[in-house]
């Protein structure tokens, strides 16, 4: 993200940057789906995110969070998705790497493994059967916040179902209320999920989504919300990674922000409610599809920081 969407910030403003990204492993067999060579490594990889004066991973950088992970590849414990998510506050010092109106905010990714040698890939995005690369898998948003700005705070950890039956449909399983919301107000949204695969013994697919919604049941944004709210109400990008028995049980992490661009009102001409819900879909990986088998829910928190 460059200076001309950073810039307008001064001594003692905050910058809030709250990012994703998903890296995806590449083939372990040769198959249509390869990016490069296939390999059967687990990669290790390294997510920073950083301020610096360019666009480069090689220029003076002021690193704000790291990650480091492996992401499994080997059979039957395969991720095959690794996503990160960031949420991180900076102020605007004489310390940053870069003056205030040339600075840019990078999310930097590396990958290696010892046994790794020439064309050998992993995938920033998602995968398909016949190669191509999907993109939307991975966001970076920034508020700036003037000083002496502060949010008003909502949380919940009441989880609106324990489990979810094993099939591609998505369910709200975490909600939050925001009430009041106005053209100019910006929402800033983390969530953590943490899901458990141990009673199935096989793998499942873990996807997920933070929204705005009407309601608390809501699983896409409405078309009202898609027209009222920037990025058409999709706080976060849908992704997500397989949960394996050797690692659950699994948590999931989601980061985003969302700026509300014009009024939501009811019949009286109040600002109507709207819902933050954290969306989640799931299947089976590598096994018959087995009925009625469920993913269970072990715990999760949704926050939200609205700024009017």
């Amino acid at each position: 993200m460059g200076p001309g969407k950073l810039s307008g910030l001064r001594r003692g403003d905050r910058l809030e940057l709250l990012s994703e990204v998903q890296i995806t492993v590449d083939c372990d067999k040769p198959s249509a789906r390869c990016a490069g060579r296939p390999y059967d490594y687990d990669p290790r990889v390294v997510v920073t995110l950083e301020l610096a004066p360019r666009s480069s991973p090689e220029t003076r950088s002021r690193v704000l969070a790291r990650t480091r992970l492996t992401c499994r590849q080997r059979l039957p414990h395969r991720q095959h998705h690794c996503p990160v998510a960031f949420d991180e506050t900076v102020r605007a010092t004489d310390t940053l790497p870069c003056p205030l109106d040339r600075c840019y905010a990078n999310v930097v990714v590396s990958a290696s493994n010892p046994r790794a040698s020439g064309d050998q890939r992993m995938i920033i995005g998602a995968n398909k059967p016949n190669g191509r690369i999907v993109q939307d898998k991975s966001r970076l948003s920034a508020i700036r916040l003037a000083r002496g700005i502060s949010a008003e705070r909502l949380r919940t950890d009441t989880l609106r179902r324990r489990s979810q039956r094993l099939r591609p449909r998505r369910k709200a399983v975490l909600s939050q209320r925001v009430d009041r919301l106005e053209r100019g107000d910006v929402l800033a949204v983390t969530a953590a999920l943490r899901s458990d695969v141990r009673h199935l013994g096989y793998n499942a697919l873990v996807g997920a989504q933070l929204i705005v919604g009407r309601g608390p049941h809501a699983t896409r944004p409405s078309r009202l919300v898609r027209r009222a709210v920037w990025v058409r109400g999709e706080i976060s990008p849908l992704n997500g990674t397989n949960c394996t028995p050797a690692q659950s049980p699994c948590t999931t992490r989601k980061a985003g922000a969302v700026k509300v661009r014009r009024d939501i009102r009811v019949g009286s001409g109040a600002p109507a409610p709207l819902f933050v819900n954290l969306i989640v879909r799931t299947k089976q990986k590598r096994v018959e599809r087995e009925h009625g088998a469920r993913l269970r829910f072990r715990g999760g928190r949704l926050e939200v920081r609205s700024y009017g």
